[in-house]
This record gives structure tokens, C-alpha cells and sequence, in this order.
């Protein structure tokens, strides 16, 4: 039988600060994976958003070989390629993309509160969000 997760009730100030977070992150993400030079915020950005959307793909009953999840779990080890080599590649970069891309797909069909949960989760857990939780 499987078990449902509990979410954890959060103060609404809260909430409004880490979706607020959230959509900065999300949308930085996207930007520094297409222009940016910076490899440790490249590396940052796509961390917060394959950590969010893996949480939100169990919330949805997912097994993790549906087609967007497959993108994430390939751009994961492109993150994990990247952060061994010292600069950022053409490669990567569209590696990366793409999971951003499907990551955000994931999100957008997982309900509101399973997203600030996972992203409260990520920032408690996280150095890159020190400060929210």
C-alpha cells in the first residue's frame, strides 16, 4: 500500500517568500542555461529545479521512466559532467536546457502546494538558499 506524504503546513508569509524564490530561481535557471558563464550558478540553478521536480514527480505517482522525467534524470548527469570540468560547453548547455525545459513541464502540472513544499524541503537541505527556511 502506498503511503501518502504528509505536507507540511507552512505560514502563509513563508509560502509567499519561498514561491517568490522559487519563480526567481526557476526563471534564472532558464536564462544562465542559455547565456550565462558562471558554472557554479548554472550548476545552483539546475540543482534547485531537478531537486523540485524530482519531489513533484513522486507527488504525481511517477515511476521515473516517463519521457519528461527520463530528460531530467539525463540533464542530472550532465549536471554531475559539468561540475567535474572547469567550463561550460555548448553541450552542456543544451543538456541542461532541455532539462530545465521538462523539469518545468513537471512543475506545471504538479499542484501548488506539492511545489512549495518541495522548494521549502530544497531551501531547508540547501547552502544556495541560506537565509528563507
Amino acid at each position: 500500500m502506498k503511503r501518502k506524504q504528509k505536507l507540511v503546513r507552512m505560514h502563509p508569509i513563508e509560502r509567499a517568500m519561498i514561491r517568490q524564490k522559487w519563480t526567481s530561481q526557476a526563471l534564472n535557471a532558464q536564462i544562465h542555461a542559455l547565456t550565462g558563464a558562471d558554472r557554479e550558478k548554472l550548476l545552483a540553478y539546475g540543482s534547485v529545479m531537478f531537486s523540485v521536480s524530482a519531489a513533484c514527480a513522486i507527488a504525481l505517482g511517477w515511476d521515473g521512466d516517463e519521457p519528461d522525467m527520463r530528460i531530467v534524470r539525463a540533464s542530472v548527469n550532465a549536471l554531475d559532467d559539468l561540475a567535474k570540468r572547469p567550463t561550460i560547453t555548448d553541450v552542456d548547455r543544451g543538456s541542461l536546457y532541455s532539462g530545465l525545459q521538462a523539469a518545468a513541464r513537471i512543475i506545471a502540472i504538479t499542484p501548488a502546494d506539492v511545489v512549495d513544499e518541495a522548494a521549502w524541503m530544497y531551501a531547508k537541505h540547501s547552502n544556495d538558499w541560506k537565509g528563507i527556511a
